[in-house]
Order: C-alpha cells, then sequence, then structure tokens
C-alpha cells in the first residue's frame, strides 16, 4: 500500500472515575481536549498532501468517539467532507451528516 500514512493521538486514562467525568462533559458540553485538538491538527496537516479526491480514514473506539465528534465539529467543513470514520465500542454516536 504505497502513500499510506499512519498517525495516532493518545488520549490519557485519569482512571475510571476520572475518565467517567471527563467523557460526560466533553460528550453533553462538547468541550474539546488536547486530544481534539492535536486530531484536527493531525487532519489538516494530512489533508495538504491529499489528492483532490483523496480522503483521510479515521478509526477509533471507546472514548475517542468523543475526541472524534468534537474534532469534526471544530473543523472547516471542506475537511469535515474528506474524513470517514470508523467505530469500534464507541463512548458516544457521531451523527451521519457530520462527517
Amino acid at each position: 500500500m504505497g502513500g499510506t500514512e499512519v498517525s495516532c493521538v493518545y488520549n490519557a486514562s485519569r482512571g475510571k472515575f476520572g475518565d467517567l467525568l471527563k467523557s460526560k462533559d466533553c460528550s453533553r458540553n462538547g468541550r474539546a481536549t488536547k486530544a481534539s485538538a492535536m486530531q484536527i491538527y493531525n487532519w489538516l496537516e494530512y489533508n495538504e498532501g491529499l489528492a483532490p479526491k483523496g480522503y483521510i480514514f479515521h478509526e477509533f473506539h471507546s472514548d475517542g468517539a468523543i475526541v472524534t465528534m468534537n474534532a469534526l465539529k471544530m473543523s472547516p467543513p471542506y475537511l469535515r467532507e474528506k474524513i470517514m470514520i470508523l467505530s469500534t465500542a464507541p463512548g458516544f454516536h457521531i451523527k451521519n451528516g457530520l462527517c
């Protein structure tokens, strides 16, 4: 698979209780974390080298759904249109129209 690039954003755990509070706050209030900001940065950087009809494949699980949802909400529409997502055991549902 030539031309494939992989990047990762790690969202550190704060323990079961801390993760639950953070997830609840971020999903209900749309509060973005450093991980959401880093994800947007990665998408923008990757988009610079994309072909006009290229796309970004983004895979995540659990709390990554909340990070991704908030990153998508803060991203410009032209970028969101190029992002395809695959969620495994998401911590939150991302609506179809968001990307």
